[in-house]
């Protein structure tokens, strides 16, 4: 049986073992130690969850939360009580453990490579998104995008770069992305009519990083 959506998905400790072992196994733990140089680690979060393919019939407000064509994004706000730290010094690693196959599910997760440190998509401070400086929080693209090309055209258009600069994340059972909280990225459609995707959602900190949460 698929776990729920997310936030109502299985999260450690699970009735899942085989979940349970994969969130706390050696290798992605491994992975992540090297990613940051460090040899002590916090685990944040692990939920396993499901996206279904979007209902077409889905009308506002409901679609500006829906996650099926996420706007494009950082992840710190959902779990930073600060802001990032400088790009050298990262304090924590994501990561999406993937159970399908693309090509039957699609949804590929789009991430915006960062093009050295003159990159201006990645200028401090990051505030140019949904939820971050006072702009309401929407999930939904086109909804997060209306909204600013109404209130705020110049940030409109450093959006739209963001999204001609997407890269999509193929991906097959057993794919692990690793990731920062401060990368641009979202969550692309699934193909409609097509089964569910099954990932696993992991966040690793520091343990020295007090000020990161799940």
């Amino acid at each position: 049986t698929p776990p729920g959506p997310l936030t109502r998905g299985l999260m450690l400790p699970s009735s899942s073992d085989a979940l349970n072992k994969i969130s706390t196994h050696r290798r992605p733990r491994s992975a992540v130690r090297q990613l940051l140089g460090t040899g002590s680690l916090t685990l944040l979060q692990s939920e396993a969850w499901s996206k279904s393919p979007a209902p077409s019939w889905l009308p506002d407000p409901k679609l500006s939360y829906s996650n099926s064509d996420q706007r494009m994004h950082m992840d710190y706000p959902n779990h930073y009580l600060t802001h990032p730290a400088p790009w050298d010094s990262p304090e924590a690693v994501a990561a999406i453990l993937y159970f399908d196959h693309e090509e039957e599910c699609g949804g590929a997760t789009r991430l915006v490579p960062r093009n050295g440190p003159s990159d201006a998509a990645y200028a401090w401070p990051y505030t140019r998104m949904p939820g971050v400086g006072g702009v309401p929080w929407v999930n939904d693209r086109t909804a997060a995008e209306r909204y600013f090309q109404q209130r705020d055209p110049e940030t409109a258009r450093f959006r739209a770069a963001l999204y001609a600069r997407e890269a999509a994340v193929r991906y097959r059972p057993g794919t692990l992305l690793l990731y920062r909280l401060d990368p641009w990225h979202r969550g692309a459609p699934l193909k409609p009519g097509g089964p569910v995707r099954r990932v696993l959602n992991l966040v690793y900190a520091r343990s020295d990083v007090r000020h990161i949460t799940a």
